[in-house]
């Protein structure tokens, strides 16, 4: 299963037209926290064309006790980039992700652009929080 995941990563993923040069243009430290294990998170950076981008701050829930949605992931990245939590903006993909990134204390920005974000999948308003 593992394996045909990352096949089809290598077969289908690209990246999110100009988003490269969004990164590229961001002149701040950067990095990934990703729930996905390291060898997916490289996997689909590579094939997205990001890993030269983000690498080598790209965090897995594989690194620390607790994954999303507790804050665990962004605590322990913001703690390598030696930012405070306060000092960092996510850009988010998922609910649990957004839950996890407000509970550290940080700033979020929900995105709901991606292939797997169907509609409704980033309305968090019946939940109260209006990010999405």
């Amino acid at each position: 299963m593992k394996h045909a995941a990352l096949q089809r990563y290598a077969d289908d993923l690209q990246a999110i037209a100009h988003v490269g040069d969004a990164i590229a243009a961001i002149d701040l430290p950067k990095c990934v926290a990703s729930s996905g294990t390291p060898e997916r998170s490289a996997m689909a950076s590579t094939c997205a064309g990001l890993y030269d981008l983000l690498a080598p701050h790209i965090f897995s829930a594989t690194q620390v006790k607790r994954g999303k949605p507790a804050p665990d992931l962004f605590l322990f990245a913001a703690e390598q980039m030696q930012a405070p939590p306060a000092r960092c903006l996510v850009i988010e993909d998922s609910v649990p992700g957004i839950t996890g990134a407000l509970a550290a204390g940080m700033t979020v920005l929900g995105f709901h652009g991606g292939s797997h974000c169907r509609p409704g999948y980033a309305d968090t308003t019946a939940r109260g929080r209006g990010h999405g």
